[in-house]
């Protein structure tokens, strides 16, 4: 946009409609849904990535130029990218054995749905590398991967309860999925969780 098209910009006073795009009712963990507003027949999503792959597909197919969602999405796959890469430099480091383990499959506690989750995304970039990864998530709807157990383990907290669910008052702890094993690392990009007597908390993201 030029310099003279902002320039010539105009402000008015609106009086109409303002549309909240929010499912209704915004339950913690079944949002997951279609709405269609019964007034105006918009069609309403509450879900990132799903919405933004589907805007970003329709910029294309339509022209409109800047693709916003293009660069959201990159972002999302460069973090993911990098994020692998921290999680194999310290499988590395701590000369572990096995897999890494990716603790939630799913894209966010308490649900099943597999289909667009980051955890996914950043275990695609560790076999990407050459490393291995499986997945320990008891509802993950996508069982391929995944297992019940682990031992020793550079271990990934990619679910975090409390923060996913806070905004709703609910204020329960993340669990382990599993008896995480003595010697383990666990990368926190949540940087919640403190290391103990049997493993070390590495809170990812933090350069302080």
């Amino acid at each position: 946009m030029s310099l003279e098209a902002i320039a010539s910009i105009e402000t008015y006073e609106y009086s109409g409609a303002v549309y909240n795009l929010e499912v209704e009712p915004n339950h913690p963990s079944k949002d997951d849904q279609y709405y269609i507003d019964n007034q105006t027949g918009i069609v309403i999503h509450n879900c990132h990535p799903r919405d933004n792959i589907a805007l970003r597909w329709l910029a294309k197919e339509y022209d409109i130029g800047y693709d916003m969602f293009d660069t959201i999405m990159s972002a999302r796959e460069v973090q993911a990218k990098n994020l692998a890469y921290y999680l194999i430099d310290a499988y590395n480091q701590n000369v572990m054995e096995g897999p890494i383990v990716i603790h939630g499959k799913a894209y966010k506690p308490d649900v099943e749905y597999c289909i667009g989750s980051y955890s996914t995304l950043i275990g695609h970039y560790i076999k990407e590398f050459g490393a291995e990864v499986v997945y320990i998530d008891p509802l993950a709807d996508n069982r391929d991967e995944c297992v019940d157990d682990a031992e020793r383990a550079v271990v990934l907290m990619a679910h975090n309860r409390q923060i996913t669910y806070g905004y709703t008052g609910e204020q329960e702890k993340q669990n382990f999925y599993y008896n995480i094993k003595p010697g383990s690392v666990i990368v926190d990009p949540w940087r919640q969780l403190e290391s103990t007597d049997t493993y070390e908390v590495l809170h990812y993201g933090n350069t302080r």
